[in-house]
């Protein structure tokens, strides 16, 4: 019974994170400026979260899975800031950005399951 709950608790976890992520992606950019570089750390830091939430959601098993969901999600979001944006602009370099945070979480994710183990 409690892992059924858990399970859930993660997938609603992983929804509310999944429209935050599609709201900071596409709302207008704050007017402060920023030093050069440091979105691509929010993007890498926002899609390892993302990654860990689909991982605890979906299970340690479909880690490829949620790699390429993570992934593809991070591109879609870029190509929606070129066509649904006004304010923003889409890039490679942020797009890479979400892949590697996803990837590094996932590297994590199994070393701590080694460690564990």
């Amino acid at each position: 019974m409690m892992a059924g709950i858990a399970r859930v608790t993660a997938w609603l976890l992983l929804a509310a994170y999944v429209v935050l992520l599609v709201w900071l992606s596409l709302r207008e950019p704050s007017a402060g400026g920023q030093p050069p570089g440091l979105d691509k750390l929010y993007h890498f830091l926002a899609y390892g979260g993302l990654m860990v939430l689909l991982v605890v959601a979906m299970g340690m098993e479909r880690m490829w899975r949620a790699f390429l969901l993570a992934s593809i999600f991070g591109f879609v979001m870029e190509i929606a800031q070129a066509t649904l944006s006004a304010v923003r602009e889409p890039s490679l370099l942020d797009a890479a950005a979400n892949m590697t945070g996803a990837g590094v979480a996932g590297i994590f994710i199994i070393l701590i399951g080694r460690l564990r183990a």
